[in-house]
Formats: structure tokens, sequence, C-alpha cells
């Protein structure tokens, strides 16, 4: 897609693991069995080194109000005119949106900027970072905004949303259902092909 050529991963592979979110309580118990596994799986080929990745959680934190302000922008007078043309979870979101300030956007994308720099120093020592893609498995619909699961489904993804540092999310394994679970692994900003390398080896190594 990009036009370059693919580059060789780092050798060796220098892999972090943020274990405050691979243990985090509010994980489905079939999806935490499934990343303790794969990450033992990793663990048989690469070696493993624990990472601070709070600054990932504090930046988190401002997400919702940047995202709903947003796309608040965006939508607000179809939502308005033409509500009919959204689905119902969707037009759910975009109403909760109406209620964000500008005040809390900017506050919000301060606070973002602030904690950039800490974020990035959780890729110093490491080429990737592995953390969970999601706290649950597929669920039949999407979760209301508004809700718990709501809440939870982009506890782990969303801050890559704010840095711009590159992830993947690779299948790791299933639940007890048989629904398949998520091992998230990201970069830093910049580094997409050098992600894309590293990933196609810890895929390689989730397989065994």
């Amino acid at each position: 897609m990009t036009g370059r050529p693919p580059v060789d991963p780092p050798e060796p592979l220098r892999i972090g693991v943020v274990k405050p979110q691979i243990n985090d309580a509010r994980i489905r118990p079939g999806v935490a069995a499934a990343l303790a596994s794969a990450l033992e799986r990793v663990s048989l080929v690469f070696t493993l080194t624990d990472v601070d990745g709070s600054a990932l959680t504090e930046i988190g934190g401002t997400f919702d109000d940047i995202l709903l302000w947003e796309a608040w922008q965006v939508h607000r007078d179809q939502v308005t005119a033409h509500p009919e043309h959204y689905g119902r979870q969707t037009l759910r979101l975009l109403r909760a949106a109406s209620a964000v300030t500008h005040d809390a956007y900017a506050a919000a994308l301060r606070r973002r900027d602030d904690l950039l720099p800490a974020v990035a120093e959780a890729f110093s020592d490491v080429d990737v970072v592995l953390t969970p893609a999601a706290p649950f498995t597929a669920p039949v619909t999407t979760p209301p905004v508004d809700t718990p699961e709501g809440a939870l489904e982009g506890l782990f993804t969303s801050p890559f949303n704010l840095t711009g540092d590159p992830a993947v999310v690779l299948p790791c394994g299933r639940d007890s259902g048989g629904l398949p679970v998520g091992l998230q692994v990201s970069a830093p900003r910049n580094a997409d092909l050098r992600l894309l390398a590293a990933a196609s080896l810890i895929e390689q190594a989730l397989a065994l």
C-alpha cells in the first residue's frame, strides 16, 4: 500500500508487555486465559520485558471527549435533519456526543499533548509493545456508549487513536465460546513497516 519495500524486523526483536493491562480484572476470564497462553507461546521464542504503560491508560481517558466532540461537528446537521439515516446505536452515540462542550474538548486535547512524551517513553527500550485488544470477545451487537460494556470496548485500543502510534491486532486464541481473542502489537510513531515485520514474527510464535 505504501509503495515501499518491506523492512527486516529488528534483530533481536525487543518485545515489551504492559502487565497491568494484560492482568486487568475487567478482562473476561476466557479472554484472560487466551492472552496468558499467547504470552507463554511468544516467550518461548522471544524475551519479554515489562514496560510502564501507565501513560497509555491515562491518555485513554481523554478519548471520549475528543472523539465525541469531533464526531458531533461532522454529523450534527445530518443527525438533526435526517436521524433515520443512522443505525440505532450510532444515533445514540452521536446524540450523547452533542453534550460534550468545546471547553471539555480543548482540555482533553491539552491533556493528550502533555502525555504524548510519556507514551513515547514506553517504547524507549523495546521495538514493540504487547497489550490486549479488547476485554471481551465480539458481542451480538455494538455495546451502547453509555453502558459498562460500551465504556470498556475501546479500553486498550483507543490510546492509539490519540497518539498516532501504529498498532495491529493478531488472533491469539479463542474464549470458551469459541470466539477469537486478539493480542495488540504497537510500535512508535512512523514505525509502521517495522511493526508489520515484527508482527509477522510474533504471529509465527503464536502458531506454536
